[in-house]
């Protein structure tokens, strides 16, 4: 009685191969719906890290714009600056703002004074890191704008 026991237990313990087939094939099944689902969410949050930066970019240019009467004339796409010497933008938030940003620089930047519509106004370009070359950013006063070349669409991101 002992043996037949003992017999049984050993044919219960692990798992049949059939059984391991099964997870196997379960596990496949749910990465293969995950990923793309991460992949997606990992883009969008590149998306909004480099849309808060541009943000951020933009209320020290009209900070700027208020303390001195007008945006300024230059901007240097790496260092940022007149806006870091004015003290509008932080040295530690100027590697966070280009680090958002393809090639960690933006692609152009215009400001002027005095033009035959507004006051004064600006404009600067970026991509996203990683995004696909034919997409490009573009920052007004009117707001944060997404193109891309394939679509032929502007997308107001706010």
């Amino acid at each position: 009685m002992t043996t037949r026991h003992h017999r049984r237990r050993r044919q219960s313990a692990g798992f049949t191969l059939v059984e391991a087939l099964v997870a196997c094939a379960v596990i496949g099944i749910v990465s293969a719906i995950a990923i793309p689902n991460l992949q997606a969410a990992l883009r969008k949050s590149r998306h909004r890290n480099a849309y808060n930066s541009v943000k951020v970019l933009e209320n020290a240019v009209q900070a700027y714009m208020l303390d001195k009467e007008g945006p300024p004339d230059t901007l240097n796409l790496t260092t940022l600056e007149p806006l870091v010497s004015a003290g509008m933008v932080a040295r530690g938030q100027r590697a966070s703002i280009n680090s958002a940003f393809d090639q960690n620089r933006l692609i152009s930047y215009y400001g002027w004074t005095g033009s035959w519509q507004w006051g004064y106004d600006y404009n600067f370009t970026f991509r996203p890191k990683r995004d696909p070359s034919s997409v490009t950013c573009y920052c007004w006063p009117e707001g944060l704008f997404r193109y891309d070349t394939r679509v032929g669409s502007y997308e107001q991101i706010w």
